[in-house]
């Protein structure tokens, strides 16, 4: 009896090796399976990289590699790991300053961008506008609407699709550093747009930006206003 007791134990315990050998072989053949499958979905994005992207792309890969990947970094190294060892408090303060360096970052290039733009779009110009709107409560950010139209000899204003035009006053960067340096204060947006009265007004306005309307539908880019005066007709 004794003897059959123990290959039953031993039955059992063969079982259960069996059973986990064979849970484990198919956890090793997922593992393996994934591990593939991942090879190859890298294989083919290095392909496009390498054959369709990178000679496009590449230079803005280096870009971002330089001004964001190795500062991060840097700060990282520098600041978590100070004087050879790592605390939470370090970490902390480590993130904290990447978020900081990021924040400047991102702000240096939309200002690069805006200062290229205004150097070559800005203009001053006697155009009509009728309307002056708040988007958003938050974003403090207007919109004017107007066109390009020539008045007629009895004093009307016809506008079409193709002569309208639409401008954004927003409190940016570039809009307040423009602002401090010839009105010598903050450009606040509701003053900008505060002479363009309901009704036709005939206003002189100096604006910069790209006025295509693909642009402002798609991507909602928009020119800017920087100053206007406005007289009723």
């Amino acid at each position: 009896m004794s003897t059959l007791l123990k290959e039953l134990e031993e039955a059992k315990r063969l079982g259960a090796e069996a059973a986990a050998s064979s849970t484990i072989g198919q956890a090793v053949k997922r593992v393996g399976w994934v591990a593939d499958t991942w090879k190859r979905v890298v294989s083919s994005l290095t392909y496009i990289w390498a054959k369709w992207l990178s000679p496009w792309l590449g230079p803005i890969g280096w870009v971002f590699i330089w001004t964001v990947i190795y500062p991060c970094a840097w700060l990282w190294r520098k600041i978590a790991w100070f004087r050879g060892n790592f605390s939470p408090l370090k970490g902390a303060v480590a993130l904290v300053s990447q978020a900081a360096y990021l924040f400047v970052a991102w702000q240096s290039i939309f200002l690069a961008f805006h200062l290229i733009l205004f150097a070559f779009t800005h203009t001053s110009e006697s155009i009509y506008l009728s309307n002056a709107q708040e988007l958003g409560v938050f974003d403090n950010v207007f919109s004017v609407q107007g066109c390009e139209a020539v008045q007629g000899s009895g004093g009307e204003i016809s506008c079409s699709g193709d002569n309208t035009l639409y401008f954004r006053s927003d409190g940016t960067l570039f809009t307040h550093l423009w602002s401090l340096v010839n009105k010598g204060g903050l450009y606040y947006p509701e003053y900008v747009t505060g002479p363009v009265a309901p009704g036709w007004q005939k206003c002189y306005t100096y604006s910069y930006g790209i006025r295509v309307k693909m642009f402002m539908r798609s991507w909602d880019i928009y020119p800017i206003i920087l100053d206007t005066t406005c007289r009723s007709i």
